[in-house]
Parts: structure tokens; sequence; C-alpha cells
């Protein structure tokens, strides 16, 4: 989140009071650019996120330098 402008985090954090200030409003389908025909089971199917995964720093220790085998996949909508 510290990557983020002001008014996002600012955003993420008022919105967080909907879900006693520990979660965020999942996004919506069609922000996602989900198609029409699924989008309002997408939407069903979200849940709020907790919003200590966007707040709290990450801790690495070095261990990802010991991954041998790296795979990397490239999507397009």
């Amino acid at each position: 989140m510290t990557l983020s402008p002001e008014a996002y985090q600012l955003m993420h954090i008022r919105d967080s009071g909907q879900h006693g200030g520990i979660a965020c409003s999942p996004i919506q389908a069609a922000m996602l650019h989900v198609n029409e025909k699924e989008r309002a089971w997408v939407d069903a199917m979200s849940t709020p996120h907790p919003l200590a995964t966007m707040t709290e720093a990450i801790q690495l220790q070095g261990n990802h330098l010991n991954v041998t085998k790296k795979i990397y996949a490239l999507a397009s909508a």
C-alpha cells in the first residue's frame, strides 16, 4: 500500500469501517473486467480482503534466494 497514492490508501482504510476495521470490500467484478455473463456470480462469491495484508510490511529473510526453479507465467485478457 505504501506504493499507492494517499487517496487510495485512505479509501481502503475508510472502507474497512464497514467490516469492523479489519477488512476491505471486494473489488467489483466489472472493475476487474470480468465478462458481463459472469459478473453477478463473481460478485456473489467475492469476500472482504483483510486490511492487514495491505498495511503490514513484508519481512523477507532471504529464503526466496534459495528457490532453484522459477516459473513465470504471462497472461493476457
